[in-house]
């Protein structure tokens, strides 16, 4: 894809004295140039200071196809950073005194299979409810079809009987499943469905005219795009994929409450302001909402309602939430002591996420960013041969690049990958031998992992051989005796001979 850069606005001279602000202008325009072409970055980055803008850059395309370019003004799926938002949705609830953060869910839910959860547990996700996308893999696969809606969802979330992954309280996980149930909580509640609830209560409210609750379909939202596996080398769009091994979950597109709203750079700005200044909520149940929970032990956890907390070394207090959807990566993050907010999304599969906010946040206050490494990944190299060509011929190509460090650089974890990437395509192409191929190599350029050799032993139990893989997890748990998921594999095979 051709690489197209949009520099839209700078207004550094409302808080910078002209010259400062100049060479971090350039700066931030020289890092996301050479991240932009590198194929790092495809989306585009806002900055505010005290409510303003302060800066914003935009490269590549919002729609490839009909060569519309990323901007500040494009919609797109803020994935999981519509949770501070469902969050500000269930607080007015408690302002208003709806409800209380202390009450049981299921005093408004009651068929709700879990007494001692309550709103503050799913807010703060200290719940311990079952990971959605796990106990509804069994349903996708018999439904791979079928679009769940919140309600239907919640159905099979009742079918788990309360089964949990902890007491409610004693540890933090990351649940999906929690805020479905907050939205299904606020529909409760307000009488009205999440979406015109959101659209009465947050978006108008706050000048959001751009944001909406999506259900199915992205119509004239910003296009995702990934290259579909590790062995192709051309962006695809997401609505053209058809293999469920790559497209994944796209069952739970419409959920609600833990993504699923759509909106624009600008609107988060509206959202951000309207938070600010008291219109969403009022200042006590915001800090409440931006400070970390404290769990059963007494031990805090840097996570509040909808929002991470980040105490950093500088005397800055950073909140934020990032979003991950395939095909695209979203991001707020917030430093309160100068009141800057960085906003950002990228409608590729972003590479080094975390590395470009942070640099960003680095180059705007005088630090430097840290440089991406440019050299090539030989193991994208080597899949592209191996299925192209072979594996003669692709390792042929791949001994010959090997000690070329200063153009391409190897990682296990991306070979592994690979050899998964190559497994779960295995239905469709029949790669189940290919995939054997990389991780054979990767037990010999790695030998002393665990995790290779527990790789290598399900490629090779998955083609029926059964006595190489038992050999292989063998092997891995004497590296790592640890490991329940490959004894219980090994103890499965050992049963089967």
């Amino acid at each position: 894809m051709k690489r197209f850069h949009f520099l839209i606005s700078l207004q550094f001279a409302l808080i910078f004295n002209p010259l400062k602000a100049q060479e971090i202008k350039q700066r931030l325009d020289s890092f996301l140039a050479v991240a932009a072409n590198n194929d790092y970055f495809n989306g585009c980055v806002m900055v505010s200071e005290k409510g303003k803008i302060i800066y914003s850059y935009a490269a590549g395309y919002a729609d490839e196809e009909r060569k519309i370019p990323n901007s500040t003004t494009s919609c797109f799926n803020l994935a999981s950073v519509t949770k501070p938002i469902t969050a500000v949705a269930v607080l007015q609830q408690v302002q208003r005194g709806k409800c209380k953060l202390t009450d049981p869910v299921m005093k408004y839910l009651p068929d709700f299979p879990y007494p001692a959860i309550t709103i503050r547990h799913l807010l703060s996700h200290t719940g311990g409810l079952p990971q959605l996308e796990r106990f509804m893999d069994s349903t996708i696969e018999k439904n791979k079809d079928k679009i769940f809606s919140n309600k239907e969802v919640y159905e099979y979330l009742l079918a788990q009987k309360g089964r949990s992954k902890f007491p409610a309280g004693d540890k933090w996980d990351y649940s999906n499943m929690g805020y479905i149930t907050l939205a299904l909580l606020i529909e409760k509640l307000s009488g009205l469905s999440f979406g015109e609830y959101m659209k009465r209560n947050v978006f108008l409210p706050a000048g959001m005219k751009s944001s909406f609750v999506g259900s199915e379909g992205e119509e004239g939202c910003v296009t995702r795009y990934i290259i579909p596996s590790m062995y192709d080398s051309v962006y695809r769009s997401i609505p053209s994929l058809r293999n469920t091994n790559i497209y994944t979950h796209k069952n739970l597109d419409s959920t609600q409450g833990s993504g699923n709203i759509f909106s624009t750079l600008e609107d988060m700005l509206r959202f951000d302001n309207a938070l600010s200044a008291g219109k969403l909520l009022d200042t006590a149940l915001l800090r409440l909402a931006q400070t970390p929970v404290q769990l059963n032990d007494g031990k805090s956890r840097n996570y509040g309602f909808g929002w991470n907390i980040v105490y950093n070394q500088f005397g800055d207090t950073i909140v934020y939430h990032d979003g991950h959807v395939i095909g695209i990566v979203a991001m707020m993050m917030k430093c309160k002591v100068k009141d800057q907010t960085i906003f950002f999304y990228d409608n590729h599969s972003s590479e080094a996420f975390f590395q470009k906010i942070n640099s960003i946040y680095h180059y705007l206050n005088g630090r430097g960013g840290k440089p991406f490494r440019l050299t090539k990944s030989l193991v994208k190299t080597y899949a592209r041969a191996l299925v192209e060509k072979g594996p003669d011929h692709a390792a042929v190509i791949f001994n010959e690049l090997k000690s070329d460090s200063a153009n391409y650089y190897m990682d296990e974890l991306e070979m592994n990958n690979l050899g998964y990437n190559l497994l779960y395509n295995a239905e469709f192409e029949g790669h189940y031998q290919l995939a054997c191929e990389v991780f054979k190599l990767n037990t010999m350029l790695y030998p002393k992992s665990a995790n290779a050799y527990d790789s290598y032993a399900l490629a090779l139990g998955l083609t029926n051989r059964k006595e190489e893989a038992i050999l292989m997890y063998q092997k891995s748990l004497l590296m790592n005796p640890n490991n329940e998921q490959g004894r219980k594999a090994l103890a499965k095979l050992g049963a089967a001979r």
